[in-house]
Formats: C-alpha cells, structure tokens, sequence
C-alpha cells in the first residue's frame, strides 16, 4: 500500500449537496451511488478545467470529493460564491486518508462486485477501482482499525502511482495546470470525466460545441525521455520548431522518465523535441 499524502478530500453535506454539484461538475452526479463513484472535473466559464478529482457517494445528503491537496481551495473558491443559494456545507476534511492497494494483494473472491460496480468494501475499507489502473484508490478515516492498513506494508513511493495513472492516461489537474487546458485536450472525453448527456454547467456549452464540432481534436501520448528536468506545461515541437503539444504529467521509470503529452498530431512523428530543454521526445503510444 502506498500513502497518498498529496489527496485531499473535500465533503459537501446538506439538502442542496446533490443540486449544487450537479449544476457545476462535468460528471452526472445523479449516477453516483455508494456502489459507483465518478470521475470529474470543475471547469471556468472559459470550459478550461480548473481541477479534477473522483466523486463519492457518503449518504443522500453527502457527498465527497477527492483531489489533490494543491487545488482543493481552488475547488473551494470557485464554488463558494454559489453556497449561499443551497443548504449546503462544505469543507476540506482531514479525518481521511487515502492509500493505493495494488490489486493483486486483494482476494477478489471476497468482493461482491457486478459489472456496474466500481466501489465497494473490503475489510472494512472503501476500494475504488478506475480506468483499469493496476491499483485501488483506498478510502478510510483515521480512526479505522483496518486489518489491511495495520497488516500490510505501507510505502511512501508515490512514483508508483503516479506511473499507474501514466500508462491509465489519468490526468490529474495541478496547479501548474490548472486553468489552462480544456477537457478534450486531457483527454477527458475517453476517461470519462465529462457526461454529454447531463445538464448544463459552468462552462458546458464551449465544452460541447468542442467535442461536436471541432475536426482535429488533440490526443494523449505516451513520451519516453531519457535526460533532463522536465516539468508540466513544457512545449513539445518538430524539428521545424513548429509547437505541436504540451507535457502534462511525469514520472520516473528505470529507463529514464515517462511521460503524458496532449498532442495535436494524428500520428507517430520523429524529430520532435521538448524545446525549454532541447531534448529529444520519443513517442512510445
């Protein structure tokens, strides 16, 4: 199991939790249940996603939002001017803890599952299974006496997971990126993070218009490099110096590093480069 000290969770309870999020969250709230969880994403009225996270069902009047701790005032703030118009309290809860549970330590016999079903409980604990990641997102409180957190090792590598979320093309919104990236650009659309039959949100109408008319969307890319202190945002370009993406998460792997880059470019292109670093790129899928 591996500590995920960089999430948060964010807790919405009250009559007007369900109305509120729905109204503001690319997901459909209303098919969140204590079997199925969603991933979502909050965006501007500009259709630029301000931050991501996985919503959770607690109860009718409670619902939990799980972030990484870098965005989650920026979650806060960019709905609090809409609190006052529901019975609704909202705040970042500390009580949590979050881990990954690499699935092979987990006897899925011992799982009621279905096909419809991502989240369910195992030795008391919430698992949360996504994008066919090889590991569970865990969710308890402090005060949970699991078996499966006091018998099983527990690892502060975080590379692992962020390396998991890599090869899921699971774009997580920092800060470094917030505000900047529309979802299609994150692939949003195929990891299902926003609902096009839902209703209307914040930034909904530019976020449609993009994905039933736009004719040469951006993709997701898998980037190995071998050097080099590459961060978010980095432009990837041809040899011609003609900009075709940006990276957007990173992690290290034995080879050198790994990366995921939103890319215009329909196919495998040699000679591009990170050009801050005038480093090669290579792409990998």
């Amino acid at each position: 199991m591996i500590i995920l000290d960089n999430l948060t969770v964010i807790t919405f309870s009250g009559e007007g939790a369900e109305e509120l999020l729905q109204g503001q969250l690319t997901c459909d709230v209303l098919k969140v249940s204590e079997e199925q969880s969603s991933l979502g994403a909050l965006c501007n009225v500009k259709g630029r996603v301000v931050s991501s996270f996985i919503l959770t069902f607690e109860n009718p009047n409670q619902f939990n939002l799980i972030c990484l701790k870098e965005t989650s005032s920026k979650t806060i703030g960019a709905l609090e001017k809409y609190f006052p118009f529901y019975k609704v309290e909202v705040k970042q809860d500390n009580n949590y803890q979050l881990f990954a549970l690499a699935k092979p330590e987990v006897k899925i016999q011992d799982l009621e599952t279905s096909n419809e079903q991502n989240t369910f409980y195992y030795k008391g604990l919430k698992l949360i299974d996504y994008l066919e990641k090889e590991f569970f997102l865990v969710v308890s409180k402090k005060n949970d006496n699991s078996p499966l957190i006091t018998s099983t090792p527990l690892s502060n590598d975080i590379n692992k997971w962020n390396v998991d979320d890599i090869y899921a093309d699971n774009i997580e919104i920092t800060q470094e990126l917030s505000g900047l990236y529309t979802p299609h650009e994150l692939n949003y659309q195929k990891t299902q993070r926003v609902d096009f039959e839902k209703g209307c949100y914040t930034g909904q109408e530019i976020v449609a218009r993009m994905h039933y008319r736009a004719k040469n969307l951006p993709k997701i890319r898998l980037g190995q490099i071998t050097k080099g202190a590459v961060q978010e945002n980095m432009t990837i370009q041809t040899n011609l110096r003609k900009k075709v993406g940006n990276i957007l998460k990173v992690a290290k792997k034995e080879e050198g590093l790994i990366c995921i880059a939103s890319m215009k470019i329909q196919d495998k292109a040699e000679d591009l480069e990170i050009e801050e670093l005038n480093i090669p790129f290579n792409i990998i899928r």
